[in-house]
């Protein structure tokens, strides 16, 4: 049994102000039981588990949206070694779609090659945007939907929030390792915040005008996973969750970069292009370097 990475490399940025960031401090159980968070989740099949290795050892952990049967889309900093380099990336990337990484881990694969957004410049800076491509297919999760409008609209509106963090409640902080599966309910709070790559919603305590009973802020462990606004009655990816204020508590925030049409165009064109790669933001994962390349493995 492999043991979880939830604060090391990519998952500890500027920790004296936020982290990397996931989908897991939730109400206390007396408000809402954490077995929601659990069954709502099941809402999001296409959100899975991911861990990052080097040379076959596994040295952080986060999530990803499958957004085409060979395709997942996750952080810029958590395939890379180096968060201000985009040539720093990691050799090895294991994308899985069961509930629970250690008792649920369901279908599995590995990737064959990275596409590292070239706009993204570290913390804070450029879409935190990466491309998986897996050379076998996915065949057990129906891949998400990119949400083709204006993002800006959806400010006010509530939003899915699907990921694989540390858990805890505000009075506990974080508690335990990541790996586990959570979806939760919030508000896009502001659009372009704090800068118009990334959008922002903050967690709202019991007794708030706004508050939903499903609401949850962002820690260590999911940086990558998705959030999603419901449009008659289907759910459409807007955001990857990229960052949070560290402080685990009410009132903190959580930051997804926005998919809007740039980084439509980005994901677009990679996914067609991606025969020619270019050699300032692609890493073609060689067969020698990555431990069980291009195996299936069903697990769980």
């Amino acid at each position: 049994m492999r043991s979880i990475v939830s604060f090391l490399g990519a998952f500890c940025l500027l920790l004296s102000a936020s982290s990397s960031a996931n989908a897991s401090i939730v109400h206390e159980m007396s408000t809402t039981p954490e077995s929601a968070y659990f069954e709502y989740a099941d809402t999001f099949p296409s959100v899975g588990w991911l861990f990052v290795q080097q040379d076959g050892v596994d040295v952080t952990f986060g999530s990803g949206v499958l957004i085409g049967q060979n395709w997942v889309l996750t952080s810029a900093h958590g395939v890379l070694e180096n968060d201000y380099d985009i040539n720093s990336v990691y050799n090895g990337f294991e994308f899985g779609l069961g509930n629970n990484v250690i008792t649920d881990p369901g279908e599995s694969l590995f990737a064959s090659e990275v596409f590292v957004n070239p706009g993204y410049g570290g913390f804070e800076s450029g879409p935190d945007l990466a491309l998986l491509y897996f050379e076998d297919a996915f065949e057990t999760a129906t891949a998400a939907e990119l949400y083709l409008g204006d993002v800006a609209d959806l400010t006010g509106t509530d939003t899915g929030i699907a990921g694989y963090g540390v858990g805890g409640t505000p009075s506990t902080g974080y508690v335990g390792a990541a790996g586990q599966k959570r979806a939760g309910i919030v508000p896009i709070d502001s659009v372009a915040s704090p800068n118009s790559t990334f959008m922002e919603t903050f967690f709202r305590q019991p007794g708030h005008p706004d508050f939903n009973d499903l609401g949850l802020l962002g820690s260590p462990g999911d940086s990558g996973g998705g959030w999603f606004t419901e449009i008659d009655d289907e759910f459409f990816l807007t955001g990857i969750t990229s960052f949070a204020t560290l402080n685990p508590r009410y009132g903190s925030s959580t930051y997804a970069t926005i998919l809007g049409l740039d980084e439509r165009v980005w994901i677009g064109e990679t996914i067609a292009s991606r025969a020619v790669p270019e050699p300032s933001s692609v890493v073609l994962l060689g067969a020698a370097s990555l431990v069980g390349l291009g195996r299936r493995r069903r697990r769980g």
